[in-house]
């Protein structure tokens, strides 16, 4: 959850089997490319205009008059250790631990301000709003949809469906069409709170909330290329998309990777030769990784891509923006450990020391200097906080070892770290 939504759903694994999650100002994307390519090869390609379309005022669709039933959060209370398969939320400082879903297959977003958390359930299919100091839940959402994002105060969401964008309120009231738009590719709401961008195969495009007008703001593409919206920067003008192409590709018209769109100029321009970027908590440098390591560049553009960490992956942004996590490409170099460079003098140090188990890690807490990961030890699962200042590593759960804790993320305010727990274990 990532201002881009804080997606705990779309938490990616890195190829050096380390995970990070969205954030506010953290922005990455894994697995893109292959969401794009398993476009059906038949389809039938949406027409881009130049010129913004002038699309009807958004239309209502009327809401369920009365709350649906849904499961609500299962408090477990103080636990050491978890057995049954669900999405969980752990409070760190308490030990309080909620059973969030019985399936490991649901997943959430929490609220910009951490107060609120919408479940989904497995393959996306529906959508409720728990508040955990109350208990209380509410479905606001029923059906499936591809993509969800979190208004940035909180008070909307807005989902990308089959039939069109849909935003509705907090509590589940006035579920409106925003815009009879195919969003398959991505969806986020603007940290301005005015526009919504998506993106589905050949075009990204931007819909104002408040009229529903839409525009195309990518560049012209081939039948080959594939676009895919992948978020918001700070500013709320800027957002991130990136291009990639079919197998075989023959009609391209955009270099594979990603590029930035300003929408005070109209102008775009290209970031990075891949997919994967994460951004500056302040949005003015980008980190993208190949197969040569990690690189950082300027958001301006003024400098060319620096060289930071040879032969790393990166991971996500420290609060502060003075450093990253990097992994060592585990499926190769079967080093599991979690590593970190500093931005301004490219430093590197190895935080954890077992580079022979198997490690997610949730990035640094947004509230304190500590970083959060799971680890398959050899008699058992577990959940670490690690104190950045101190070295002091405090085990906060555990599980056996064929119980999988993966997935782990924190909420924006630092308070909570959600994590899936289920069979079967990660890996290469």
């Amino acid at each position: 959850m990532q201002p881009l939504p804080y997606l705990i759903e779309c938490t990616n694994v890195l190829v050096s089997a380390l995970k990070v999650s969205t954030t506010t100002t953290t922005i990455f994307l894994v697995g893109l490319v292959l969401a794009l390519s398993a476009c059906e090869a038949d389809e039938q390609r949406v027409t881009r205009s130049v010129a913004p379309s002038t699309s009807p005022q958004a239309s209502s669709v009327s809401p369920s008059e009365t709350p649906l039933p849904v499961a609500t959060p299962e408090p477990l209370g103080r636990v050491q250790n978890v057995t049954e398969d669900g999405f969980y939320v752990l409070e760190p400082d308490t030990g309080l631990v909620w059973r969030i879903d019985q399936s490991q297959g649901a997943s959430g977003a929490w609220s910009p301000d951490g107060n609120f958390f919408v479940r989904f359930g497995q393959g996306h299919q529906d959508a409720d709003v728990i508040d955990l100091a109350t208990g209380s839940v509410r479905r606001i959402f029923s059906g499936a949809f591809w993509h969800f994002s979190w208004s940035p105060d909180g008070s909307h969401l807005a989902f990308s469906t089959g039939d069109g964008l849909f935003i509705v309120q907090r509590d589940g009231t006035d579920l409106r069409l925003a815009a009879a738009v195919d969003g398959r590719a991505g969806m986020g709401w603007s940290p301005r709170g005015d526009l919504i961008a998506s993106a589905e195969r050949y075009v990204v495009r931007i819909t104002e909330v408040s009229t529903g007008e839409t525009r195309g703001v990518s560049p012209e593409v081939g039948a080959d290329d594939l676009l895919g919206f992948i978020g918001w920067l700070a500013d709320g003008s800027r957002l991130l998309f990136c291009s990639s192409q079919a197998t075989d590709a023959k009609d391209s018209r955009l270099s594979p990777g990603s590029y930035v769109y300003d929408d005070t100029n109209e102008s775009t321009r290209k970031v990075a030769d891949q997919c994967g970027v994460v951004v500056s908590p302040d949005g003015q440098l980008f980190a993208s990784s190949d197969e040569n390591g990690v690189y950082v560049v300027h958001a301006n553009g003024a400098e060319a891509p620096r060289l930071l960490a040879e032969g790393y992956d990166h991971g996500e942004w420290s609060t502060d923006g003075a450093s990253m996590t990097l992994g060592h490409n585990a499926c190769v170099t079967r080093d599991y450990d979690i590593y970190s460079v500093r931005i301004d003098s490219g430093v590197v140090a190895r935080l954890t020391e077992s580079s022979n188990v198997y490690k997610e890690s949730a990035g640094w807490s947004p509230a304190a200097n500590e970083l959060a990961y799971s680890a398959l030890l050899e008699d058992r699962q577990a959940l670490f906080l690690l104190d950045m200042d101190t070295g002091e590593l405090k085990e906060l759960l555990t599980s056996a070892r064929e119980f999988h804790i993966h997935g782990p993320s924190w909420s924006p305010d630092g308070r909570y770290i959600s994590f899936s727990g289920g069979g079967g274990h990660g890996g290469c």
